[in-house]
């Protein structure tokens, strides 16, 4: 069985914590409303890259967690960097 990446185990985790359906949150970063939910399907999925920065800048904005935590492969210090990420 394929892992998925981090990047798309944290934008799934952030999506949901913050209770924002694929479609609602893709249009919040500006992707038009008929490709928000499956770009963000396949983003979550691992079955396409991780966005340009601009976009994965925009998608924390809205999930409230610094760009680093969708790149942090351990649990313990994902949660640290989006505590700090708080802080500001």
């Amino acid at each position: 069985m394929e892992q998925l990446s981090p990047f798309a185990r944290r934008l799934k985790e952030a999506r949901l914590a913050a209770d924002i359906s694929q479609r609602r949150l893709g249009m919040m970063v500006g992707l038009r409303p008929q490709q928000s939910s499956p770009r963000m399907n396949r983003y979550e999925l691992g079955h396409h890259v991780p966005p340009d920065y601009g976009l994965i800048k925009r998608l924390g904005d809205v999930l409230n967690v610094p760009p680093a935590y969708f790149f942090c492969d351990d649990d313990v210090m994902a949660e640290i960097i989006k505590q700090v990420g708080k802080m500001k």
